[in-house]
């Protein structure tokens, strides 16, 4: 035992000969470096050049601070921590949930403010390994996180989370009540861009695909309900689960024999003028109102008599 002390004794000044201090940013280093203090985030990187070192050091930084979040929205959730007398099911539904908060911490507005020019301190050295003959950049921060600080984050967290499930819910009552061809448009581009807020492996993920295509769906079932019709004039209406929508889309219109179409949309009623001079006195006479919503045509073949 003596022999392997005196053999550790003997390495540490050869094993500090071969690395020398180039440069550094103090004249002596600060006594947190490689410690911890109370309200603080002490961090190190280590790099071939100070620039990668800097970006290196806001990288951890920032999942230092989401690590953070995570394990306080871990410990204040449903599903208890990894140490708890759980079975292996429980204890893996635990690890997935601090991996999902880790990946949607790490993604929220507030990670995104975290900038070096806001650390209390840094230092760095330039050594110079003897042996490899290279050197390295070791840079230091300290950065300010305090436990007030980290509650207005886990604050965040989870307001942004319940607006998520809010939206969700928002989209799916809006399913009931959809008042037009446009608001179809208009959702099925806000879920798109929507669907970019979760991981593949966030049960909101498939929810939000299934919006989607409840929403592409209610294309197809979209009827042209006849109305009224009377010489030279028909009128429909746009029907979406028995109820009347609206479209500022132009049908296409087309005839056996009648031309001249006047379409206006009068309310909910598209109201069509036409004239029909060229066509014969009997029932086969026609007007096929036309739209197409999505990639699917809706369309109401309307049979009516010669003036």
């Amino acid at each position: 035992m003596k022999n392997i002390l005196f053999s550790i004794l003997l390495l540490c000044p050869l094993l500090c000969m071969a690395q020398k201090v180039e440069e550094k940013s103090h004249k002596s280093r600060p006594g947190w470096v490689n410690g911890a203090e109370m309200g603080y985030l002490v961090v190190s990187s280590e790099a071939s050049d100070i620039e990668s070192a800097k970006t290196m050091i806001l990288s951890q930084l920032k999942a230092q601070v989401a690590g953070s979040v995570a394990s306080r929205v871990l410990s204040e959730s449903s599903i208890r921590t990894r140490e708890t007398s759980v079975n292996d099911s429980h204890r893996e539904r635990s690890e997935e949930y601090e991996s999902y908060i880790n990946t949607k911490a790490a993604n929220i507005p507030f990670i995104n403010e975290i900038s070096l020019s806001r650390a209390s301190d840094y230092y760095w050295e330039k050594i110079y390994d003897k042996k490899s003959k290279s050197s390295t950049y070791h840079y230091h921060v300290k950065y300010p996180f305090s436990d007030l600080e980290l509650k207005r984050m886990v604050e965040a967290f989870l307001a942004h989370e319940a607006e998520l499930d809010a939206r969700i819910k928002q989209y799916a009552d809006d399913l009931n009540t959809i008042p037009s061809v446009e608001f179809i448009d208009k959702t099925l581009n806000e879920l798109r861009a929507f669907l970019q807020e979760f991981t593949k492996d966030d049960p909101r993920y498939a929810q939000v695909e299934q919006l989607s295509n409840n929403y592409r769906r209610a294309y197809k079932n979209i009827i042209v309900e006849e109305v009224s019709n009377k010489p030279g004039e028909v009128s429909v209406r746009l029907v979406l689960n028995q109820r009347s929508i609206t479209t500022s889309q132009q049908a296409r219109i087309s005839s056996n024999c009648a031309d001249q179409f006047n379409p206006v949309y009068q309310g909910e009623l598209l109201v069509v003028k036409f004239n029909d001079f060229n066509c014969y006195e009997d029932d086969s006479n026609y007007i096929d109102i036309r739209f197409k919503f999505g990639n699917d045509f809706v369309s109401r073949k309307i049979y009516y008599k010669k003036k």
